[in-house]
């Protein structure tokens, strides 16, 4: 078995493949948004429909894993449960 290589950063242990496929993905996306979000328009079509249904489901996902805690804080997870019960 193939050791994985990783380095330390501030007392942090990182993976190195790990690293750049998240900086792989993370340029996609951007790709992805830089060029769907060119020429917007009141009336979305084509890639601005794209952009704003991707925009939609992340929205969804986030505010189904959050709650919103007095007006403006929003806390993830099982966090509410444990320390604000």
């Amino acid at each position: 078995m193939e050791a994985t290589r990783t380095f330390q950063f501030l007392g942090l242990t990182f993976n190195v493949g790990n690293m750049i496929s998240g900086v792989i993905v993370a340029a996609i996306v951007l790709g992805l948004v830089f060029i769907c979000s060119r020429h917007l328009q009141m009336k979305p079509s084509g890639k601005q429909n794209l952009l704003e249904a991707m925009v939609d489901f992340t929205n969804g996902i986030v505010k189904s894993t959050c709650q919103v805690v007095q007006r403006a804080v929003m806390v993830c997870g099982p966090l509410p449960y444990s320390t604000l019960s």
